[in-house]
């Protein structure tokens, strides 16, 4: 099954302190396990990197962990697909 993630479910999978992590998680661990067919919108990457590099944390996330955070737990295991048409049907 074609499965998109959004910002929000990798934000709270990715960040522990996040109060849905626990929920989330297990959904990235699917899709990162390939038991999912894991597609991000290239958008919601860039969504991501913002997120996560303003996130109100202590200590803050850095740019270069952020994109560390992106190239490990999406980039390496998604389809990332651009926004048309074609995203809302999966074709």
């Amino acid at each position: 099954m074609k499965t998109p993630f959004d910002t929000s479910v990798l934000i709270a999978a990715i960040v522990e302190p996040h109060p849905m992590h626990s929920r989330a998680l297990p959904w990235l661990k699917r899709a990162k396990a390939q038991e999912l067919d894991f597609h991000v919108a290239c958008h919601t990457l860039a969504e991501l990197y913002a997120v996560l590099t303003t996130l109100p944390l202590s200590p803050k996330i850095s740019p270069a962990t952020a994109k560390y955070l992106i190239l490990e737990n999406i980039e390496s295991q998604a389809k990332i697909v651009s926004l048309s048409l074609k995203l809302t049907t999966f074709q």
